[in-house]
């Protein structure tokens, strides 16, 4: 768990990282099962391309459009003859 708040996580199999997280993710990832992920953390997934800590990058699309964008939440009348 990658938190700047969380200390006592209540989740299984949940490890708090502090100090040297570099470090301390590189142990994590030598550890037999050592599978990261990150969900939905831009500056997370920035760091860890920097600091070379990534493998493997599987991005998954999810199409959203807001009721308020323009033409998406009303029909649009088609082409006039």
């Amino acid at each position: 768990m990658a938190s700047t708040t969380l200390t006592d996580p209540q989740w299984a199999d949940t490890t708090v990282l502090s100090g040297d997280l570099a470090a301390a993710i590189g142990e994590l990832k030598a550890k037999r099962g050592g599978e990261l992920q990150v969900h939905g953390s831009g500056a997370l997934t920035r760091w860890l391309l920097q600091n070379e800590l990534v493998d493997e990058i599987n991005l998954v699309v999810c199409p959203w459009s807001s009721a308020r964008a323009r033409g998406y939440s009303r029909q649009r009348p088609g082409p006039s003859a």
